[in-house]
């Protein structure tokens, strides 16, 4: 009996090792941004609360789905929540992750040359902004100090998770997330 898997994003997924592939690569986005900002410079990432950027009432009102509390992640100063099905996404995830330090501008540039020519500018965000669509990831740079991201990794049951919506409710969580990062 074969097993057949939702898609993510654009391309489909076969085995439960496409996931992990796919999760993979949207976690080490947030790894190149947080390695490259170190520990030692002026207010470290670890510093940071990456929870405090977005509320859960936030969150559901943006995917239209019950939304988990915060949860301190593994990587620096990091924040996941659980969202529940709901604004056709399926289940899934949003993560934000605070870099601080006079290496944020080199960890922009390093999660520009990762994301490609597929980067897209996003205007009206920190000094600047891209969204990197391949593993639906938002990076703002807000100062030459100071870098977030936010990230949303969902799972559509029945077929392709809509990625210019996607695109719109990470940048609607991001204007919010700027506001208090």
């Amino acid at each position: 009996m074969t097993t057949t898997w939702p898609k993510v994003w654009s391309g489909s997924l076969r085995s439960l090792a496409d996931v992990r592939v796919r999760f993979a690569s949207a976690v080490l986005s947030c790894v190149l941004a947080a390695a490259a900002v170190p520990a030692s410079a002026g207010r470290g990432a670890r510093d940071a609360n990456a929870c405090k950027l977005l509320k859960p009432r936030e969150i559901a009102a943006v995917f239209d789905a019950d939304v988990g509390r915060g949860r301190k992640g593994a990587v620096g100063a990091s924040c996941l929540w659980m969202v529940a099905g709901g604004s056709g996404e399926g289940g899934g995830e949003i993560a934000t992750l605070v870099s601080r330090g006079s290496s944020a501008r080199e960890a922009f540039e390093i999660a520009r040359s990762f994301s490609g020519p597929d980067a897209i500018a996003v205007d009206g965000l920190g000094r600047e902004a891209l969204y990197a669509g391949d593993v639906a990831t938002l990076y703002v740079l807000e100062s030459k100090r100071l870098l977030f991201t936010v990230q949303g990794v969902f799972v559509k049951p029945k077929g392709q998770v809509d990625a210019a919506g996607l695109q719109a409710k990470l940048v609607a969580l991001a204007e919010i997330a700027a506001e208090r990062v």
